[in-house]
């Protein structure tokens, strides 16, 4: 190599033999200022990697400032490339290469473009300062860091749609200001986004289409300002709570086996309202089948009558006024024991007036002794019999009043049941 800098011969020198290379000084710049003792030609670095053959070769750079574009398209590098600290004054671009480790570490970039990369190890880019795009669309990774890094572009910021990763993805603590796109993508890990802040209040934060990972973490101090599409995704677990993400959300399609942290159903049913989409039956069913996976009936039940209330609202209005009725009376059949509670206030009302009133018998000489408990609850409750009901015909508006206990008593009656029913066949 013919015309090398001081700096790219010390880079040089110590490449074959895989040992790091460390400009000291000051980088708090960002690598802006740096003089020529720290600087390294892109196209330098390019053919150090292409001509490689040692076994024990690796690029191995600590606070350099790289000129030029670092173009490594369809390149197989066959040693670490491991960054710390350094300037890219060009977005590096490693398109449909292959490699085993690429870290850059603390480092500043205009962005990445690694479309179709394939690496055996890790991509590393904890802690960077990244001011473009990161494209990883149809990258195929040994894993992915992202922890502590801080993405500033307007749209999207972070591109793996699609992608695969063979291990985890962990961006614990990342800041980015802009969409984080993970349509397809599969992580065979942890989706780790722990204590990170997305922030794109005017659009999509977080958008993860069919997205399927192990576990995603959302927990700590993260924070999403922005809306979050999780339509089609999958996780076996999810560790999450709903302030998490306060803006709106997409969970149609949303499928996973168990939440973390164990909350009431009404905290996580306020995400499931503010669902971009409106109504979506599914989400609230979801909900419903992890509580009872947990044994916790009663929560399953309370995501259930939400789930009702929330299509009432989507109903005309006539069919509205039905769901209401059904809603106070019953709760939709998902709380039996207020049905038991309007049958035994029936039943004291219809005891106190036809005590006070007894109905004139339909034929005096076969007609029972009347009696003024069981004939109201003859009226009330449709599977039993005791005559009384048969014997005696009420007048006037006793007879309204009777017409209405019998048809309340079918409602709630067969709502007991269907409640009971329901019990038994979870159990």
């Amino acid at each position: 190599m013919e015309g090398l800098t001081a700096a790219e011969e010390r880079v040089r020198e110590a490449f074959d033999h895989g040992t790091r290379v460390e400009f000291g000084g000051d980088d708090s710049a960002g690598g802006k200022f740096w003089g020529p003792e720290r600087t390294i030609r892109a196209k330098f670095l390019r053919n150090l990697l292409l001509g490689s053959s040692s076994s024990r070769a690796a690029l191995r750079l600590a606070g350099a400032r790289i000129t030029g574009e670092l173009d490594m398209r369809n390149a197989a590098i066959q040693c670490p490339v491991v960054l710390y600290g350094c300037y890219f004054a060009k977005a590096p671009n490693f398109y449909a290469a292959q490699t085993r480790q690429l870290a850059f570490t603390k480092s500043a970039l205009p962005g990445l473009i690694a479309t179709e990369i394939r690496t055996s190890g890790a991509l590393q880019l904890s802690m960077c300062q990244i001011s473009g795009t990161v494209r990883l669309v149809n990258a195929d990774l040994g894993a992915l860091a992202l922890d502590g890094a801080v993405i500033t572009v307007d749209g999207e910021a972070v591109q793996l749609n699609p992608a695969r990763i063979t291990s985890d993805l962990t961006a614990i603590g990342l800041q980015v200001s802009g969409e984080v796109r993970l349509d397809g993508l599969r992580v065979d890990g942890v989706l780790n986004l722990e204590k990170s802040t997305l922030h794109r209040p005017t659009g999509t934060a977080l958008r993860a289409i069919g997205c399927r990972a192990a576990e995603l973490r959302l927990a700590g101090a993260a924070a999403v300002e922005g809306e979050v599409d999780l339509r089609r995704a999958h996780f076996e677990a999810v560790d999450a709570t709903p302030g998490v993400w306060p803006g709106a959300v997409r969970l149609d399609g949303f499928t996973y086996e168990a939440l973390t942290p164990r909350l009431p159903a009404d905290d996580r049913l306020k995400l499931l309202a503010r669902d971009a989409d409106g109504y979506v039956p599914h989400a609230y069913e979801q909900l419903a089948a992890a509580y009872a996976r947990l044994g916790d009936d009663r929560s399953a039940r309370d995501v259930r009558l939400a789930k009702q209330r929330r299509h009432r609202a989507t109903l005309p209005g006539y069919a509205q006024v039905w769901g209401y009725a059904q809603d106070v009376t019953v709760g939709y059949g998902y709380r039996p024991m207020r049905a038991a509670a309007w049958l035994a206030a029936l039943l004291l009302l219809g005891v106190a007036v036809f005590g006070l009133h007894q109905p004139p018998p339909i034929d005096a000489a076969k007609a029972p002794g009347y009696n003024p408990v069981f004939y109201p609850l003859d009226l009330l409750v449709p599977i039993v019999d005791f005559g009384q009901a048969k014997a005696f015909a009420p007048q006037g508006w006793y007879q309204w009043l009777s017409y209405g206990l019998v048809a309340t008593g079918w409602l709630l009656a067969t709502t007991m049941i269907a409640g009971v029913t329901r019990t038994i066949n979870r159990s």
